[in-house]
């Protein structure tokens, strides 16, 4: 009767309140220290109706005893205390917080409010002392007397967002401090240093760097244990797999690529670290440090051991936690490996480098020995009279000797500069008056290459301390850079005083710099590729000279340029002396005396000037179309930019053969469309069109395809000769060459020509009169007319849609139907673009072959032929789902594989169900040779039976609905042949059909080809 009573009057007083609402009613609160509920003060009552009817956790606390209730709310975050606390005094439920809960409970029945925010609190509410936060606050329940009865207590659980906050700290601290690392060793300590920002979650951590080579683990890291104890081995080997009681697996996590929790600690290692708090873990996780793109079998980076707070519940967020930072690893570990490389990449280039810098200073002083001992008596000869014919080649033996002699003191001046050898002596000088004078022996050459020259050099106060020969050396090589690049309108040189500094600039209105070879202008040896030039001659150190010299003057030298605008040098040079080597400096301020025109020679291959390099007579006259001169000589065609070696050719071979000259290789492609000379001796290296671009264009026009080249270089050995001849010259000659050599290859490839035409003329008319070439017209033609017919339908119903569609949209006014017309008129487009470009397709795949290759991502090649498709997709409301990730990259020519991907979608297009959209997977995934692209749909399918053999045919079509021109698969099998590939096709007809593309990748030889 007492329980039911209870119950009665329970539920006159309690209404709702879910599951607590349902206990508070059912307990039988006569047995407690309360009493029966009629017999409560109205104000708990009232109290514990408003908890029930709350959504916030709350709890009442009531009584001298400090009673419990709860809501639902609460209900959750009492845990294993839950429902055992109903009706219960706080303590001894609370005992383990009882220190920090009395003082508060102290203060409120004094009649204060309290309030925390993420105040840690250390609930046992599983078994074990929790780290838990808590923003929560305890305000007095006043009774009927105006006395505090009880305590509400509200409180919302924030372990979570504490938790999360603290270990996103951390992992931002691992992503601020990784990138510094230099070096595996240095990444592991890295990540240890931040891992031990945050003890509550990560007690202790090693980590073991996995060496491939000796296939061990090595300790490279440690948190809160101390290195090479029992607990934390130096070395662990990676042989054993054996699952052990005793130690951590890392072997067997390594070789099998599998985290591992463990959960024996205590038995493994007895006590271990507990970070913030007191107890020893009982569990950690070991898990892999993969690398990125990690095959399988291969061995990770490194291998993690890390524990578990002894106060967390070791969920799945904070096992992720763990994999995120093994993730963080790899990426440090990577980093630094490729900071590694490089360095022992800059090492070794370092080594390179220096060793090319001894190289050329002993050879250099070597060189000049003998060019001493050719010359002074070259010179001793040439003041005597001689016969006119041997003068002038002698002339032409002193002038190419002084010019090597040249060369070789700007190498030897340039590796002592760069060593720091080179001695420099620097007095006072008026080096307005100074450049004004070397400006004058350039300006007969300046004006002479059709250009403006101008100087404007004012007067500098205080004194400027050069070294008069060296600041010949630097102005000589700016201005000679600018007339090489220069072309038309002027160069402008000017000394002006700014500041403490004297300021020389260069500047020219000539080819200009791209914005990213700017930076290696002043590097050595280095050389813009394909700038317009007047000359390819000189050792590409010219600059980096210029440099050199004027940093052992103290100064700075920069550039600034627009491509095809111009290009801006400028030096400056500090006032005094101070910045300069005292025992270096003079005051002897004599004039400095200069021989008039020093360069002459030197600006002789820029210019081609031919008084100083050719005698009178010209051997460039024109020839009518044919190989011969007056119908007796064979005409060649000599093309070089150096006018010293026109010379010398024409001389050898002007006795038997006519001569043509050109300077570079747009000038002798003009004359050999005009002249149709019988042989191309032409030079590799030279300005506006090289060797190598003569000869392919030369083999692309139909009407030179068959003529003799003959190519002429200074680089030596098999590899040059190679490329030459895969370039498609017939002949390959090194300089330096004989006489009685060049002659003979001249007259074999002559006779090799005409051997050539006779067969040529034999063959093709054997051909023509052959069955073999009948069956192979009618083959073709039957082809012509396949393609005729099919095209003939294909054109004509676009063409004819769109003059009807034309016609209506011409009228139409309606904003709507004026959309859908010009959907209709794209879609007509679209089809005469795919029936002209598949032909076009097999015309470039037939006479053009591959053209190189380069690293494609697939999901690049994807997105670059979406667009094309796209309204094809939305007008059969299709979709086309992508996954790269498991092959994301080949080295592959870009045309063919997006040509390859748009055919093979736009196939499944065209073949989808009328009944259902179309569904179109494009996946990759890694083969044995390269990478399986899989394009699957969901469409009509194909009967392989019926038409399996003629799938791959050009102009076949399987299903007379779908639009298109036959060309799309014949294509695609024709690129991915060609390249060394395979196609599969797998189908049913109704359920679909999936092409296997195995695409080979080309090798990187071929790519960088």
């Amino acid at each position: 009767m007492q329980n039911r009573a209870t119950s009665v009057s329970a539920e006159k007083f309690f209404k709702g309140g879910g599951e607590m609402g349902d206990r508070i009613r059912q307990l039988n609160w006569s047995e407690t220290k309360l009493g029966p509920i009629d017999t409560w003060p109205q104000s708990l009552r009232t109290a514990v109706s408003i908890m029930l009817s709350s959504k916030i956790p709350m709890m009442i606390h009531w009584g001298p005893e400090l009673i419990h209730f709860y809501n639902d709310g609460y209900a959750t975050i009492m845990q294993s205390k839950h429902p055992g606390a109903l009706g219960e005094p706080a303590y001894p439920w609370w005992s383990e917080m009882w220190e920090f809960l009395d003082v508060i409970f102290k203060q409120v029945l004094d009649g204060e409010t309290t309030y925390f925010k993420d105040q840690l609190v250390l609930p046992n509410r599983r078994g074990f002392l929790e780290e838990a936060y808590f923003t929560f606050s305890h305000s007095p329940i006043y009774d009927e007397t105006g006395k505090v009865g009880g305590i509400y207590a509200t409180a919302i659980e924030t372990t979570t967002d504490v938790v999360n906050q603290r270990r996103l700290a951390m992992l931002s601290h691992i992503a601020a401090t990784i990138n510094e690392a230099k070096d595996a060793a240095a990444a592991c300590k890295a990540i240890a240093a931040s891992l031990a920002t945050n003890p509550e979650d990560v007690p202790f951590a090693l980590l073991y760097l996995i060496d491939k080579n000796e296939k061990v683990a090595r300790l490279a890291a440690t948190v809160t244990i101390d290195a090479d104890t029992a607990v934390s081995p130096a070395t662990i080997k990676l042989q054993e797999l054996t699952d052990v009681t005793q130690g951590w697996p890392v072997a067997k996590v390594a070789r099998l690529g599998e985290q591992e929790l463990l959960t024996d600690l205590a038995g493994r290692f007895g006590a271990l670290p507990g970070g913030a708090w007191p107890e020893s873990p009982g569990q950690a996780l070991v898990l892999p440090v993969n690398r990125m793109g990690q095959d399988k079998g291969e061995l990770p980076y490194a291998v993690l051991v890390a524990g578990f707070s002894a106060r967390r519940v070791v969920d799945d967020e904070y096992i992720a936690f763990y994999r995120l930072i093994a993730e963080h690893t790899s990426r440090a570990i990577a980093n630094a490996e490729a900071y590694e490389e490089e360095r022992r990449r800059a090492e070794a280039l370092a080594e390179i480098d220096k060793a090319k810098t001894v190289f050329f200073n002993n050879i250099s002083h070597e060189f000049r020995t003998p060019l001493t001992l050719m010359l002074g008596p070259l010179r001793h000869v040439l003041e005597q009279e001689l016969p006119t014919d041997i003068q002038d080649q002698l002339q032409l033996v002193k002038r190419n000797g002084e010019r090597m002699l040249k060369l070789v003191n700007s190498l030897l001046d340039f590796s002592r500069a760069e060593a720091g050898r080179l001695q420099a002596y620097f007095k006072p000088v008026d080096i307005t008056a100074l450049t004004t004078d070397i400006c004058s022996s350039f300006r007969s050459a300046v004006e002479a290459a059709g250009l403006k020259f101008e100087v404007w050099c004012t007067p500098i106060k205080e004194p400027v301390y050069l070294d008069a020969d060296l600041w010949e050396r630097i102005l000589f090589n700016l201005l000679s850079n600018a007339l090489n690049f220069t072309f038309e309108g002027e160069i402008r040189v000017s000394v002006t005083q700014q500041g403490q500094e004297a300021v020389l600039t260069v500047s020219d209105t000539g080819v200009g710099i791209a914005k990213e070879e700017l930076k290696r202008v002043f590097s050595r040896f280095h050389r813009i590729k394909e700038a317009r030039s007047r000359s390819f001659e000189g050792t590409g150190i010219g600059l980096a000279l210029v440099q050199e010299l004027v940093k052992l003057h103290g100064g700075t030298v920069d550039v600034k340029s627009i491509p095809e605008a111009g290009t801006t040098f400028t030096v400056a040079i500090p006032l005094g002396k101070e910045h300069l080597p005292a025992a270096s400096v003079s005051q002897d301020s004599t004039h400095v005396e200069r021989h008039d025109k020093p360069w002459e020679n030197d600006l002789a291959p820029i210019l081609g000037w031919e008084h100083a390099v050719l005698p009178a007579e010209d051997h460039s006259s024109t020839v009518k179309e044919g190989s011969t001169s007056a119908g007796t000589k064979p005409s060649i065609l000599i093309a070089d930019d150096n006018k010293d070696m026109q010379q010398y050719l024409s001389r050898i071979l002007q006795d038997d053969y006519h001569i043509v000259r050109a300077s570079n290789g747009e000038e002798a492609w003009r004359m050999i469309t005009e002249q149709s000379p019988a042989l191309v001796i032409s030079d590799v290296m030279m300005p506006e069109s090289d060797g190598f671009e003569l000869v392919q264009r030369i083999r692309a026009d139909v009407r030179t395809k068959l003529m003799p080249v003959l190519l002429l270089s200074a680089r030596a050995g098999e590899e040059a000769r190679a490329e030459g001849i895969e370039m498609g010259a017939d002949d390959y000659l090194i300089k330096p060459f004989n006489e009685r050599e060049l002659k003979a290859r001249v007259k074999t490839n002559l006779h090799l020509v005409n051997l050539r035409n006779q067969v040529v003329q034999v063959l093709q008319e054997a051909v023509d009169h052959s069955e073999g070439r009948n069956h192979a017209l009618q083959k073709s033609n039957e082809m012509l007319d396949n393609f005729v017919h099919i095209a003939a339908h294909d054109l004509r119903t676009p063409v004819n849609n769109l003059q009807g569609l034309l016609k209506v949209f011409e009228y139409e006014a309606n904003p709507e139907q004026q959309k859908k017309l010009l959907a209709m008129l794209q879609g007509s487009v679209r089809g005469l673009d795919m029936t002209i470009k598949g032909l076009l397709n097999i015309i470039r795949l037939e006479t053009r072959g591959n053209r190189g290759a380069d690293r494609i991502t697939f999901r690049h090649a994807f997105e670059e032929v979406m667009p094309e498709l796209q309204l094809a997709l939305e007008q059969k409301q299709g979709q086309v789902l992508a996954d790269f990730s498991k092959a994301e990259t080949i080295v592959y020519e870009e045309a063919f594989l997006l040509s390859i991907i748009k055919n093979l979608v736009y196939n499944a297009l065209k073949y989808s169900a009328a009944e259902r959209p179309p569904v179109i997977y494009v996946s990759t995934e890694p083969d044995e040779e390269g990478v399986v692209l899989k394009v699957e749909d969901n469409g009509i399918g194909i009967n392989l039976e019926q038409h399996g053999a003629q799938l791959f045919k050009p102009f076949k079509r399987f299903s007379h609905q779908a639009e298109g021109n036959g060309l799309g698969l014949y294509l695609v099998n024709n690129m991915v042949e060609r390249n060394g590939g395979r196609i599969q096709v797998r189908s049913q007809p109704g359920e679909g059909t999936t092409f296997e593309v195995h695409l080979k990748p080309y090798s990187l030889r071929v790519a960088k080809d």
